[in-house]
């Protein structure tokens, strides 16, 4: 039996970002708000999935 190839930690990256993505899609589709952290701002947001943003108070 042939042990399979090793993935590269650049493969792993990639596909968590991929199902990240995958995550972020179907939240969406099912009408689920997420979750996300704006840079700018430095602020967290409910994000629905018409695309409007609520900030999330602490």
């Amino acid at each position: 039996m042939i042990a399979p190839a090793p993935i590269t930690d650049e493969e792993v990256v990639k596909r968590a970002k991929i199902a990240v993505e995958i995550a972020i899609m179907k939240h969406k589709a099912m009408g689920v708000p997420i979750v996300q952290y704006d840079e700018e701002t430095k602020k967290i947001y409910r994000v629905f999935s018409d695309g409007t943003r609520e900030e999330i108070n602490e």
